[in-house]
């Protein structure tokens, strides 16, 4: 009989069977909502010299994710997950009847979310990246809207009515409806993050092939070195989000950025600027 050593031992599986199904699908390139139009400033970094071959692509996309996309997005996105699964806000869901939600919604969640979606929006460095996440948010949402009821968890009913009010109130981002829908399939909190910078910095490489352009090989090197390295920021946005204190914080009048005091925060200047040159940029592929 072959013992495997203890490092290569299989642990307890961290998502089960039809929540992987379902967050693969939600992280597939194919996903109908338009996130293979946007570059986020990588196209713009690449017309202005700064990405030019492979490594500097590698050094262009580790940055952002290290930095706004892992510190700043992924920790934005544990919040959202804690709080549509938290008791004060979640609630809800016990007056939810034959497919509808009673006009009561204790622990105000739809306020919650709002407030917390508003906080993510107002981190978005250029009009480009904020009509990008609403542009998407809405495109999932009517997705999701036109799909059977069934295959999206128990708890979809629910998130769906108090999405709906959302949208009523709010242009709601792509982060805030994905959330939604992650945590009605059963996804977990960390699988669900990995998934989502998972499915960011396959997009950026995908860009990064069309712009710089790249080969498929090196393609395929720069995804298998960067996304190495997706277990810990997922980790590390959860340790972020702070997520015993959410619901008291995340009701409180005001933004406090305390609880981001634990990642690099959202200050990338060339990130920025990128995105920013990239709205008047004559000749582009892409949308941001």
């Amino acid at each position: 009989m072959t013992t495997l050593p203890a490092d290569h031992a299989p642990g307890p599986a961290a998502v089960n069977p039809l929540a992987l199904v379902r967050l693969l699908q939600w992280t597939s390139p194919i996903l109908p909502v338009g996130g293979f139009s946007y570059s986020q400033g990588l196209e713009s970094a690449v017309e202005s010299g700064m990405v030019r071959d492979a490594a500097s692509a590698g050094r262009w996309i580790r940055d952002v994710l290290d930095g706004p996309v892992g510190g700043v997005e992924a920790a934005f996105l544990a919040r959202f997950l804690t709080l549509w699964q938290d008791p004060t806000t979640t609630s809800y869901a016990s007056g939810v009847h034959d497919g509808r939600a009673s006009a009561a919604l204790p622990g105000e969640p739809e306020a919650h979310l709002r407030r917390l979606d508003q906080q993510f929006q107002g981190s978005r460095e250029s009009a480009q990246l904020l009509a990008e996440t609403r542009q998407m948010g809405w495109s999932l949402l009517s997705l999701v809207h036109g799909l059977p009821p069934t295959g999206l968890g128990l708890q979809w009913p629910a998130i769906a009515h108090l999405l709906k009010q959302l949208a009523e109130r709010h242009q709601p981002s792509y982060l805030l409806v994905w959330s939604g829908l992650a945590t009605a399939c059963a996804v977990p909190a960390g699988d669900a993050i990995i998934g989502w910078l998972w499915s960011w910095l396959e997009n950026q490489v995908m860009a990064a092939l069309k712009t710089v352009p790249l080969g498929q090989s090196a393609g395929q090197t720069l995804l298998l070195d960067l996304a190495a390295g997706l277990p810990d920021l997922a980790q590390q946005a959860l340790l972020a989000a702070g997520s015993a204190a959410i619901a008291a914080e995340t009701a409180a009048i005001g933004f406090n950025p305390g609880w981001l005091r634990h990642g690099p925060g959202n200050y990338a200047p060339g990130f920025g600027l990128a995105c920013a040159q990239h709205e008047t940029q004559y000749s582009r592929l892409f949308r941001s």
